[in-house]
């Protein structure tokens, strides 16, 4: 006699990880107004290392720089993360107060970023404000990669493997990518002509309403 066996009804699926990848449909109007801020400050500031290697990483208050494009980002930030608190808190309508820091990365031939995470936020994220061009012979170029959060998942290997493996993302412009900050995640190095520019960032939900 067959197993009587529904996916929907059998099985949790417990200590699931939400990784959102959304396209702001603002993309093209905001895109080409943060890619000049991005470069005209790059060009008068020498950036800073944290786990970039290589490429040019800015101060965190680009939140502060002037402009419609930057606020229209931060709005959608924050909107993105209230979308997320109310997944995993099975709440519609959640509104929140949260403290934000956002910063630039710009990457050229070679750059990447080392494993990290991201203390004390609760959400980290990034937007492609454009996301370089493909490098076919280099198919990871570029390419965000999340590590398995578990850490004992691999003690034992099973056929195809479905446990431990790495979750990719493909940056393509105009997509934002969240995900919580505890969860490691590194970028692969970008092999394409020109350069990608990206701009991270980490929130910290301070206070959480539902309307």
């Amino acid at each position: 006699m067959p197993l009587e066996f529904d996916l929907r009804r059998d099985v949790l699926l417990a200590f699931v990880t939400p990784i959102a990848q959304i396209r702001l449909s603002e993309a093209d109007e905001i895109n080409p107004q943060l890619a000049a801020a991005i470069r005209e400050k790059a060009a008068s500031d020498a950036g800073q290392v944290r786990s970039n290697v290589g490429g040019w990483h800015s101060e965190d208050d680009l939140l502060a720089w002037p402009g419609a494009a930057v606020e229209t980002l931060r709005g959608a930030m924050c909107q993105a993360v209230d979308h997320m608190m109310g997944l995993v808190t099975q709440r519609q309508n959640v509104e929140s107060r949260q403290t934000v820091k956002a910063w630039a990365n710009i990457c050229r031939t070679g750059n990447f970023h080392l494993p990290h995470s991201h203390a004390t936020y609760h959400w980290s994220g990034v937007y492609y404000v454009d996301a370089g061009q493909p490098a076919p012979e280099h198919p990871q170029s570029g390419i965000l990669e999340f590590q398995d959060p578990r850490g004992a998942v691999e003690m034992a290997g099973t056929p195809a493997n479905p446990f431990g493996r790495t979750v990719p993302v493909t940056p393509q412009n105009g997509m934002m990518v969240i995900f919580p900050s505890w969860l490691l995640h590194w970028v692969r190095p970008y092999q394409g002509p020109g350069e990608r520019i990206s701009i991270a960032f980490n929130s910290r939900v301070d206070s959480l309403t539902r309307n």
